[in-house]
């Protein structure tokens, strides 16, 4: 998915000539990204993880290890998503705050960086992409 979705991503921000267009396909490809590792974290620690001590649920380990990452990833999905709403400088800075947000969350749980740092480039991509005025 991860390869999918930077590929993908390249060729839309080199190929579309529409900034609004190329903007709303980037930060869905992001949110597709990081989406797609925190469901599948998820699964993992509550299907997959059998050998817990009593009184400990398995995911309990995705709470305490995984959901500080997925809340600041979600911040800056929700914050990039929010950058397509503004124009020129507003959509720039919104959604490189949302690259930041997704980068940080990256140092909060590196694990989860194989789809969050193409993730964050998406987003950046997105606020380059963005008009220098409205």
């Amino acid at each position: 998915m991860t390869v999918a979705v930077t590929i993908i991503g390249g060729f839309v921000a080199g190929l579309t000539r529409r900034g609004r267009v190329a903007r709303t396909v980037l930060v869905v490809l992001a949110a597709a990204s990081v989406g797609w590792v925190l469901v599948w974290t998820w699964y993992g620690s509550s299907a997959l993880v059998w050998s817990v001590p009593p009184g400990v649920q398995s995911t309990d380990y995705w709470i305490a290890s995984v959901l500080p990452a997925a809340v600041v990833c979600g911040a800056g999905i929700l914050s990039a998503i929010v950058g397509l709403v503004f124009r020129g400088a507003g959509a720039r800075i919104v959604l490189s705050v949302g690259a930041i947000a997704v980068l940080a969350g990256t140092v909060l749980q590196p694990g989860l960086a194989i789809s969050t740092l193409p993730a964050a480039g998406l987003l950046a991509a997105a606020a380059v992409r963005a008009p220098r005025r409205a």
